[in-house]
């Protein structure tokens, strides 16, 4: 059963919700409504209880998510004035509160938001054509809300030096940082995730999973908002400059 809700597309098969960030066409970036769609999909799914697992990935072979669509910069003001969570920000929070292991299917592009949802993967398989970037930087702002949800999650200087330079690296050096656990070609991507999730239905847990549960959630919470409020005071930055 599949079904699609602004951008972002749902199928439940066997105890495992698939995910699929549906834009390809502008290499799977999403207004911020879609990434609030994203967000409440995860809250839905956090109370079905045959769920298993929950696999997250993009539409198409171009890219796993490149962060906000910056085309509709009208929506994204609007959603930093808002008094609620940012977009990504109430994906991530959603995501840390799932009782199930979420995998990252990366199966392109990671750049930007779509670094922050990596983050909050428990488990990440990447295709070896992926490329990883928070080029914020290039824009005048910086990735507080990605960084947060990169939070635990590869060598911080690598995540400090990847959101100070908007450099880009390739899977094998994400996979050397640890942003990534396994590298496939795309061919056996698919086999990859299935691999991963035949572990989680014979009770072995991605460690990630294990920590997120015994983590402090008021901790991370903490975080997103002092993300959510560093992005808005940025932007306020930029606008007024």
């Amino acid at each position: 059963m599949s079904e699609l809700e602004q951008g972002v597309l749902v199928d439940r098969r066997h105890g495992v919700a698939t995910i699929t960030l549906s834009h390809p066409e502008r290499a799977n970036a999403l207004d911020p409504a879609e990434f609030h769609a994203l967000a409440n999909v995860l809250v839905e799914l956090a109370s079905e209880p045959d769920l298993v697992a929950v696999v997250l990935t993009g539409q198409g072979a171009r890219a796993f998510c490149a962060g906000l669509n910056l085309r509709n910069a009208e929506a994204i003001q609007q959603d930093l004035s808002s008094q609620g969570p940012t977009g990504l920000s109430a994906a991530l929070r959603a995501s840390a509160a799932l009782p199930v292991p979420l995998i990252g299917r990366i199966n392109g592009a990671c750049v930007a938001g779509g670094m922050g949802l990596l983050g909050a993967c428990d488990q990440v398989v990447a295709v070896d054509t992926a490329r990883f970037c928070l080029p914020e930087i290039n824009h005048g702002i910086y990735p507080d809300v990605a960084m947060a949800g990169l939070h635990g999650r590869g060598a911080s200087s690598v995540v400090r030096r990847l959101a100070d330079s908007g450099a880009m690296i390739d899977s094998a050096a994400a996979l050397d940082a640890g942003l990534v656990d396994s590298v496939v070609a795309s061919a056996q991507l698919d086999g990859a995730v299935e691999d991963v999730l035949s572990s989680v239905r014979s009770g072995q847990m991605p460690a990630r999973f294990s920590a997120r549960r015994a983590t402090d959630g008021a901790a991370h919470l903490a975080r997103l908002e002092a993300a959510d409020a560093a992005a808005r005071s940025s932007t306020i930055r930029i606008v007024n400059s």
